[in-house]
């Protein structure tokens, strides 16, 4: 790769409508990485289809430079970073029993954004420039070859649009319109609990396509792991038992795979999860500490040098600016913690000081990760649950436990999981300007920016997604588990006074708020939730929930959990990572086998996944397709989600005026998916798609 570090300087690159471009698409990017995240628990490099848009778009709109499409994407990216760490951990504030506040989400990512850029301008300059050459930074040297390319950004661009536009018109048809089923099941007789299923949206097939089939036969196994076998079995040992086992209060005759997962395999899950993540962080060891001790180096050694770089392409924002904006940040979190979420405790000034080492610490880790094996390496999962599990268990060896703790650990999780996935996606962009000789302040500046205007809508999206609250569900009559607390009394729903008390994940029923009639005790209503539902799990918040209140209240069914650390452990001694197969495990059949799917086509179809990643991301237009396919089902369920909550699904339903039976029937919607898959197939098989050797 040519380093384009003489660039003339006067070539625009600082432009308005760079930033205005790469602002709306990393609004857009970031909203259809919150949805895929909920989705499947995963998320997907932005960088490469923003610059393929930017390059079109620009050109629409004058003659651009190299710099300012990379100063679009480098801006667009920052709210996939951000959305990702948002969904992995603030999420588990329902799973605990909570309601999502926008202000909430508002402040905790806008707080770990701008730490995760002001943290990475000291390490600039080693990470990216002394180890050029050792931390090749896979999709952001790919990102590089198509700036340069810039020539070709027309015919990737029409792939990214043909992909987008059929994953709006199919997931609008089938969820928006009803026009045919979203998803097919079977469950045997003979195998009671098992269920056979598959999900028919786009973006699942988008998700396999990219993320290849190495990865989605993980998630595919330990979806059937969870669904087709251990679900069985703990019916076939138990169903004869008369009394419940804890902690579900039914017994498991009585129970539906819904409540078996909820009881039972949720810890095993979390459990596999943990000991992946954990394994993940133990084998970077060596490279954590290494990068820590060079991050401090680097540090120290910027500190003491004030005067300004005569070169353009060494210019970082000046050092006065990235400690007193990192402190100002830090006390914001302050005070965010003492007026609103715990006014009267004393962990504040602890829980700040624990966010500022961990951020430091896994900051330094993340852009060392990704610029050793990409962003899809990077063990973000892995670093939240080490810092959720030593905040709680310092808390209590503090005595600081309860429910107001709980969010504290969730605001600690949160900042430090957005400020770690924030700044692997800064380094690699500060790559791909390295290499196209751009200007750093003018990229830190733009992810500041982008950071800024994506955490705008990421929590009304969450809000959206989750349902519209003031809805509620009838549900059987069953007593309220002793561990529920108080919200609220005297609500009104139905003409009918109830009184409304929250459920955390780990008391026996699904967590969430419930309506208790005063008089008998009973739970009657359930307020609508999405999220945590097989249509948005939310695998990582779902065991980030596990984990804080299993510590902190000392209900940790270690146990099972031990089943899913043993298993995790069993896979990874067959040579095989065991992070993919653990998050399959919180995943529904359904979902992992659509992104099987997904993954068989591209794979059948001759796509090369034994080429470099960096090759495979620039030279494939393949790829660009299953990102816009990605994008646009993901808008289109966003979309959906909006006109449900504003209670006019019912006028978009078209599938309810044609023949009912037609619409509903299993072959109508497999001819769907066919044609579908076969539109998928034909983009894998474009001209310059490699075949596998």
């Amino acid at each position: 790769m040519v380093n384009l570090a003489n660039n003339s300087p006067s070539r625009s690159e600082f432009t308005v409508r760079a930033l205005l471009i790469g602002s709306l698409l990393g609004i857009v990017f970031g909203l259809v990485t919150v949805y895929i995240a909920l989705e499947i628990g995963l998320n997907f490099s932005a960088s490469i289809p923003i610059a393929v848009l930017s390059i079109t778009v620009l050109k629409y709109l004058g003659t651009p430079s190299t710099l300012e499409n990379n100063l679009v994407q480098t801006v667009g990216s920052a709210g996939e970073s951000i959305a990702a760490g948002v969904v992995y951990t603030i999420p588990a504030l329902l799973f605990l029993g909570y309601q999502l506040e926008i202000w909430r989400v508002f402040w905790l990512a806008l707080i770990g954004g701008v730490l995760g850029v002001l943290l990475m301008v000291p390490l600039r300059d080693y990470l990216v420039v002394k180890e050029d050459g050792k931390l090749l930074y896979p999709e952001g040297t790919a990102c590089a070859h198509i700036l340069l390319s810039g020539e070709r950004g027309g015919a990737f661009a029409r792939s990214v649009f043909l992909g987008l536009g059929t994953g709006l018109i199919y997931k609008f048809f089938m969820a928006g319109l009803r026009l045919w089923r979203s998803s097919l099941e079977w469950a045997p007789k003979s195998l009671r609990g098992a269920v056979f299923s598959v999900d028919l949206s786009p973006e699942l097939l988008g998700i396999g396509c990219l993320v290849g089939l190495p990865v989605a036969r993980m998630l595919f196994a330990g979806s059937v792991m969870s669904s087709i076998i251990l679900t069985p079995l703990i019916y076939f040992f138990g169903e004869g038992l008369s009394s419940p086992i804890y902690p579900s209060g039914i017994s498991i005759g009585q129970m539906t795979p819904g409540d078996i997962w909820s009881n039972y395999l949720r810890y095993a899950g979390a459990g596999a999860v943990v000991v992946g993540g954990a394994l993940l962080l133990l084998e970077a060891l060596p490279t954590i500490l290494k990068s820590v001790l060079s991050g401090l180096h680097s540090i120290k050694s910027t500190a003491l040098e004030f005067p300004v770089p005569a070169n353009r392409t060494a210019r970082d924002l000046p050092m006065q600016y990235v400690v007193f904006g990192s402190l100002a940040t830090l006390i914001a979190l302050y005070i965010l913690l003492a007026w609103k979420v715990n006014p009267h405790g004393s962990a504040n000034l602890v829980s700040v000081l624990l966010v500022a080492i961990f951020c430091f610490f896994f900051v330094v880790v993340s852009a060392r990760i990704t610029g050793m094996m990409g962003s899809s390496a990077n063990p973000i999962s892995g670093i939240t649950i080490a810092v959720l599990m030593l905040t709680c268990l310092l808390f209590v060896l503090a005595g600081w436990v309860g429910e107001t703790y709980e969010i504290v650990a969730v605001s600690i999780g949160a900042v430090v999981c957005i400020a770690a996935s924030n700044a692997g996606t800064t380094a690699q962009d500060l790559k791909t300007g390295y290499l196209v000789g751009a200007t750093p302040r003018a990229q830190q500046i733009g992810l500041l920016v982008g950071v800024a205007t994506s955490v705008l809508l990421i929590g009304l999206t969450l809000t959206w997604l989750n349902g519209t609250s003031g809805k509620s569900d009838a549900v059987t009559p069953i007593k309220l588990p002793e561990s529920s607390h108080l919200v609220s009394r005297g609500i009104d729903y139905q003409g009918v006074t109830y009184d409304l008390y929250s459920v955390e994940i780990g008391a026996g029923i699904s967590p969430g708020r419930y309506l208790v009639s005063p008089q008998d005790g009973l739970i009657h209503f359930r307020q609508v939730q999405r999220i945590g539902t097989a249509a948005l799990p939310a695998p990582q918040a779902q065991v980030m929930a596990l984990l804080i209140e299993g510590l902190l209240n000392r209900r940790m069914q270690w146990r099972i959990l031990m089943i899913g650390a043993v298993i995790a452990l069993m896979i990874e001694i067959c040579g095989i990572r065991s992070l993919p197969f653990s998050v399959g495990m919180y995943l529904p059949f359904s979902v992992t086998a659509t992104i099987m799917a997904g993954a068989l086509i591209a794979h059948f179809a001759g796509i090369n996944y034994s080429a470099e990643p960096a090759e495979k991301e620039e030279a494939q237009p393949q790829t660009l397709f299953s990102s816009g396919l990605i994008a646009g089902g993901a808008v289109s369920a966003i979309g959906v989600a909006i006109i449900d909550g504003t209670g006019y699904a019912d006028r978009f339903d078209l599938g309810s005026h044609f023949n009912t039976t037609f619409v509903n029937s299993p072959a109508w919607a497999l001819l769907c998916f066919a044609a579908l898959c076969y539109l998928i197939w034909k983009a894998c098989r474009k001209p310059g798609t490699h075949t596998p050797a």
